[in-house]
């Protein structure tokens, strides 16, 4: 009897706990997310932490998702989970990095990333405007997805490569610059000590020269 009990509650344990927590592997510059059934903010979480980014979203959208993107560009993998989600990304001025990611709201209140991109034929890797539909839903295939209207925002902050570019080999060529500066500097410094040590060890044998004269009683011949 104990143990029939055991077994009962074993199973009760089992279907509570759900889904195992999504994976989630960041090598730059690509994004691994593989979740089944998994909360939206969960899934976003373990990015912001796996990424050492900012993560915001709203407090009531929290849709159930599935996904398997495997070594995806940063930019291709967020699109494929959010996909018709508004949202926009924060890019450090400087690094050209990541810093940010901002979910705006569910635009047409379509599900996302409703079943893995593995499975999901290409004319409905991203789902439409029906309700959220989990990986066992019975969504139509023959019907095409519009994204003209509902495509995510570009990102307002991400500095363009050449600007970055032409930044640092500034910065570069003025590192060089005041090396270069420096380096003349002590040149010449060491110039003028050398010089000064010369005009020192003349005048040393000179003394010892005029000494040495009057020692033998001598008189020094005057310079010509």
């Amino acid at each position: 009897m104990r143990t029939v009990v055991a077994l009962h509650l074993a199973a009760l344990l089992s279907v509570s706990m759900g889904s195992q927590a999504a994976t989630v592997e960041y090598q730059d510059p690509n994004l691994t997310i593989v979740a089944k059934e998994e909360p939206l903010q969960a899934v976003l979480k373990s990015i912001g932490k796996e990424m050492g980014i900012s993560v915001t979203t709203p407090t009531d959208l929290n849709p159930m998702v599935s996904c398997a993107i495997e070594k995806q560009p940063v930019k291709q993998a967020l699109k494929k989970l959010l996909g018709e989600l508004s949202y926009s990304l924060k890019w450090d001025e400087k690094s050209g990095e990541l810093v940010g990611l901002t979910i705006l709201g569910s635009g047409t209140g379509s599900a996302v990333a409703a079943a893995p991109e593995r499975q999901s034929p290409p004319a409905s890797a991203n789902v439409g405007s029906s309700p959220p539909v989990s990986s066992s839903g019975n969504q139509a295939l023959g019907t095409p997805v519009d994204r003209s209207d509902h495509a995510a925002p570009m990102p307002e902050h991400e500095p363009p490569m050449d600007a970055v570019g032409e930044e640092r080999e500034a910065q570069m060529a003025e590192e060089r610059e005041a090396h270069e500066a420096e380096m003349t500097q002590r040149r010449q410094e060491e110039e003028v000590a050398q010089e000064a040590r010369m005009k020192e060890e003349v005048q040393r044998n000179d003394d010892q020269m005029r000494a040495y004269i009057e020692s033998q009683g001598l008189t020094m011949p005057k310079s010509q």
